[in-house]
């Protein structure tokens, strides 16, 4: 605004943004009010003209010149030059019930469209509501898919961000929705007979917690999905919340695959060679790899486990060696 310039942050640049396009959605309006209202003037003396086509006839030929002629159309029917001039181009053609239901037709349409601009260029709100639609527009047009890959920096130093993080005991949940958060372990304590309980987490009316476990900050959080892909993220890098905020949609950690969903989750504090992760599939396909496997992820994850057709994943728990595992039947067995 012709001052110094300024250091913005984040809300101050988007409030400039904001005030830039509610002055351009006005002067547009503006331009388009205009604009159509002198398309009204002129469509008004055309419907006047054909109203007495016969006296305007009368009157043109009576004339010497079209001066002359503009000149007695607008003491006859008092109208303005420009509707007059309007009326001395008309063609012939223009005398036909069909282009006079034309011109009736887009009179009417333009007392819309001047009614419409009106109320935008009267209320502030009604401006700001065009620029919410038109951002949601761009937004659902040109859209894509993050390209850039958030991972974990090493900074001067060479101190890693999990070493700057404080190790701490956290409770991990995630629901049937995929939505994850992480809470203290402090909002959690023992309770006497008669305990009421306490709300662990908000959940919409259609959705559930399916896990909740202990985890340290420092662990990494495995994720498998049906199709026998596994995921990972740091667990530090799962927000931490207030024990009754609802969680973050799991998507924005990881880059998901089309159609896929989680179907297990572990926390690994140290991945060890002599254990295992053991995978079971709804058919009853089952196998196990050695931990220190999964040590290093890529970001769209990689395959822990070849599904075939109509079969998917469904169960991962890690064990030893000399582990027993037991897997449950649809059946009861």
């Amino acid at each position: 605004n012709g001052l110094q310039p300024k250091v913005l942050n984040y809300a101050e640049i988007l409030q400039e943004f904001i005030t830039h396009r509610e002055k351009v959605i006005t002067r547009r309006t503006a331009f388009d009010l205009k604009k159509a209202k002198a398309r009204m003037h002129i469509i008004e003396g055309l419907l006047i003209a054909i109203s007495a086509i016969d006296e305007v006839v009368r009157i043109i030929k009576a004339s010497s010149d079209i001066k002359g002629a503009t000149a007695n159309l607008i003491a006859k029917f008092a109208l303005t030059p420009i509707q007059a001039a309007e009326i001395l181009k008309m063609p012939l053609s223009r005398l036909t019930n069909l282009q006079t239901k034309k011109l009736n037709d887009e009179q009417a349409e333009l007392i819309l469209k001047i009614q419409d601009y009106e109320a935008i260029l009267s209320d502030l709100q009604n401006r700001l509501n065009i620029i919410k639609k038109e951002t949601q527009d761009l937004a659902a047009k040109y859209s894509n898919p993050r390209r850039s890959i958030i991972k974990e920096m090493v900074s001067r130093g060479q101190t890693k961000i999990r070493e700057t993080i404080p190790e701490e005991e956290c409770v991990i949940m995630i629901t049937k929705n995929q939505t994850i958060k992480r809470i203290t372990l402090e909002n959690y304590q023992a309770q006497g007979r008669g305990g009421k309980g306490k709300r662990g987490m908000k959940v919409r009316e259609e959705d559930i917690v399916e896990e909740l476990f202990i985890a340290s900050s420092h662990d990494t959080i495995l994720l498998f999905t049906q199709h026998g892909r596994v995921y990972s993220i740091p667990a530090f890098a799962i927000p931490l919340m207030s024990r009754t905020a609802r969680g973050k949609a799991l998507v924005n950690y990881v880059n998901l695959q089309p159609g896929e969903v989680f179907i297990d989750i572990t926390n690994i504090s140290t991945f060890d060679e002599k254990q295992f992760l053991v995978f079971v599939s709804a058919r009853g396909i089952a196998k196990r790899v050695s931990l220190d496997k999964f040590s290093k992820i890529r970001q769209t994850g990689i395959i822990c486990m070849s599904i075939r057709e109509g079969d998917q994943l469904v169960r991962v728990k890690r064990a030893e060696i000399e582990d027993d595992v037991l897997i449950a039947t649809e059946k009861g067995y």
